[in-house]
């Protein structure tokens, strides 16, 4: 529903076909969705570029317990948008960056991550929860700064040694680097 209200917006229409990918012939291909990929590909996979939403997900599981209505709202929703993702043959999103096809399921990932902070909570320190979250912070935060100085591939299958390699070796540096260029205009 957000996305036709986008596109409403945007374009005029609920409903906005790409007309190039529509004149080559790509339609959904509702019998064999790609779901592994969009949540598992190094190709803009869900968990991959974004992987606190496999904790959020974990967290719907939890609120199961604690109210099955809304959980099974939001794991159906998710569930939906999963198959949907998958049966578009550019279930990556293209040169998008990550996995924006699931903006759509950021309520059931914020509900859910806040459901098991909560029990975790009483398990560990705040501080080390606050610091997990601070690291899948900057994971994402590290993502954006290789895919807009193109250090990995905008589209297609990323090499998960490079991704990772990037982020603790290249990425710090090219922060540093930017920061001191900064500090020296002022």
């Amino acid at each position: 529903l957000p996305q036709l209200l986008v596109w409403k917006e945007v374009f005029g229409a609920y409903i906005v076909l790409n007309t190039q990918e529509a004149s080559v012939g790509l339609t959904f291909d509702f019998t064999g969705p790609n779901v592994l990929n969009a949540l598992f590909s190094s190709n803009h996979g869900l968990f991959i570029w974004s992987p606190i939403t496999a904790f959020g997900l974990a967290g719907v599981l939890l609120l199961l317990r604690k109210d099955r209505r809304l959980a099974a709202m939001l794991l159906c929703n998710f569930a939906l948008q999963l198959y949907i993702v998958g049966c578009w043959p550019v279930w990556s999103g293209g040169i998008s960056f990550g996995p924006r096809f699931f903006l759509n399921s950021v309520p059931a990932f914020a509900i859910g991550l806040a459901v098991l902070l909560h029990e975790l909570e009483r398990r560990m320190p705040r501080h080390v929860l606050l610091a997990l979250c601070g690291a899948f912070v900057l994971w994402n935060l590290g993502l954006m700064v290789q895919y807009v100085l193109q250090l990995i591939p905008r589209a297609g299958e990323v090499s998960l040694r490079q991704m990772v390699s990037n982020q603790f070796v290249v990425v710090p540096g090219k922060i540093l680097s930017l920061i001191l260029r900064a500090a020296s205009r002022t």
